[in-house]
């Protein structure tokens, strides 16, 4: 195994980490300007507010089997394998990108 590939991925995911707080700065002041359309000298952002509906799967769950519905969400329920990686610095101290 190489053990370059991990730590190139940790300061990949530690660039990409700080570009999102950057990014969310910036939103939130385009946010601040209201509805609408801006342009900049390379690109246009458009702001708009409307209403989203959202499901909460989990709290139907809740109330499904606490009213006795547990074989309705069992039949329901499929299951799947997920890879999951975690990458963190060794000794807890953010590294520059």
């Amino acid at each position: 195994m190489n053990n370059k590939i991990v730590d190139m991925l940790g300061v990949v995911q530690a660039k990409i980490a700080e570009l999102a707080k950057e990014e969310k700065v910036l939103k939130d002041a385009l946010k601040g300007y209201g509805t609408g359309a801006y342009e900049g000298d390379l690109f246009r952002a458009t702001v708009s507010t409307f209403p989203r509906e959202n499901f909460d799967a989990k709290e139907a769950k809740k109330k499904l089997l606490l009213e006795g519905f547990h074989a309705f969400v069992k039949k329901h329920t499929s299951y799947t394998t997920v890879t999951k990686i975690n990458v963190v610095a060794k000794n807890g101290e953010q590294i520059a990108a």
